[in-house]
């Protein structure tokens, strides 16, 4: 329901979709928003469209919304800087998801809300980047091996402004650090060759074309083997609604690039949440015929996952024999410095962000303590880890 609000584009229907919401499910709907970082989005459709929603969730959508506001005007100012200074550096450089998204396909680029700034240049231009970065302000957050992570990863780790915004410099679009996918090919040399000159914040940089674009995406929402992507298939969706597609084109590029898969599952999921029509083209070049069935189960499960498979992901992840290596896995992923300055705006270089760790373990213990408990008590690790057996050929089917 909630996805079919976000993409309906009239105001009777949208009164319409909302009037379905009974006022005792309003706090879920809010829950649902929350959790998949839509609130500010939601919040925009609302007030844009003078929708009836109850005061006291408008009013936590507004909170949402003035903070993503806050960040929009700081990463704002700290973009414009990066392109003027990589336009006199002679820098070539494609803003990547939000930054660029948020711009292009968006009313208000308030309501698309990022954590960070992603960029990709040219690996030969990664070091005079990082120097460029370096006198901008642009510090580190960790020590790293260059030549490691140039061979290794796609990103450098990210970089801090002095007003904590967050950035990472990309040289390639994939490389398997995690990914899950096996047999992903990506031409980086065709991307350059077909992006084309744009502007950004009155500055010059580089867009990809539609098609690169397009499974770029695909492939990032893959990656994460699309658990809770459900604000990265609605950028996909703003695209398709605003640009004319070259579907052959789309097509014969995704089976080039070995994710004609992956292409489909995100398609397929834009049919079901947003009601997005699946061309004829693509249902009879795209269209898989062996496990069929059992895709789109996978797949509502993997965008809208519940809780209680997340903690179970979490729990398998703890499993390491010290205490010492526990409180390592802790500091490393769900209380990392990255995370604590991300969520609560607080600098890397200072104190204050080990403060923040007692309000990061409040809401931790608020969203999962109940189902943590549920796990254990009730035993239900057994029931989830046969979930994970049953989906794991369809995952196998997809990466392969």
């Amino acid at each position: 329901m909630v996805c079919r609000i976000l993409a309906c584009k009239d105001k009777a229907g949208l009164a319409s979709l909302l009037g379905m919401i009974t006022p005792e499910y309003w706090d879920y709907v809010y829950d649902f928003l929350y959790s998949y970082n839509l609130c500010p989005l939601f919040y925009s459709i609302v007030k844009q469209n003078d929708l009836n929603v109850p005061s006291e969730i408008v009013s936590k959508l507004q909170q949402k919304y003035i903070v993503s506001s806050s960040q929009y005007i700081k990463r704002t100012h700290e973009l414009k800087c990066i392109l003027s200074e990589f336009n006199k550096e002679n820098i070539d450089v494609i803003p990547l998801k939000g930054a660029y998204l948020s711009e292009k396909y968006y009313k208000n680029p308030v309501s698309r809300p990022m954590c960070d700034i992603d960029l990709l240049v040219k690996r030969d231009d990664v070091k005079k980047t990082l120097y460029t970065l370096d006198q901008l302000g642009f510090k580190s957050s960790t020590k790293y091996n260059y030549d490691f992570y140039i061979n290794n990863r796609r990103h450098i780790p990210p970089f801090f402004s002095k007003n904590n915004t967050s950035l990472e410099v990309h040289y390639t679009i994939f490389m398997d650090d995690g990914y899950n996918l096996k047999n992903v090919k990506i031409d980086l040399d065709n991307i350059w060759s077909t992006c084309t000159e744009t502007t950004l914040y009155g500055q010059k940089s580089f867009a990809m074309s539609i098609e690169n674009l397009i499974l770029h995406l695909c492939i990032h929402i893959a990656g994460d083997k699309f658990q809770q992507k459900i604000l990265h298939l609605f950028d996909i969706f703003q695209i398709i609604q605003t640009e004319s597609i070259n579907w052959q084109l789309l097509i014969s590029k995704s089976k080039e690039c070995k994710v004609e898969k992956i292409l489909y599952c995100i398609l397929l999921s834009l049919n079901k949440l947003f009601n997005l029509k699946i061309n004829s083209v693509v249902q009879t070049h795209l269209m898989p015929k062996e496990i069929m069935p059992k895709i789109e189960n996978w797949l509502e499960k993997r965008l809208l996952c519940d809780l209680s498979s997340q903690v179970y992901v979490k729990m398998n992840n703890f499993k390491v024999s010290s205490f010492k290596g526990k409180l390592k896995y802790l500091k490393y992923t769900i209380f990392s410095d990255y995370v604590i300055c991300s969520i609560y705006g607080v600098s890397n270089k200072t104190f204050r962000k080990h403060l923040y760790y007692f309000p990061r373990l409040y809401f931790l213990l608020k969203i999962y303590l109940n189902i943590f408990m549920r796990i254990y008590v009730l035993k239900k690790r057994k029931n989830l880890q046969e979930y994970d057996d049953d989906f794991k050929p369809i995952e196998d089917w997809l990466t392969s």
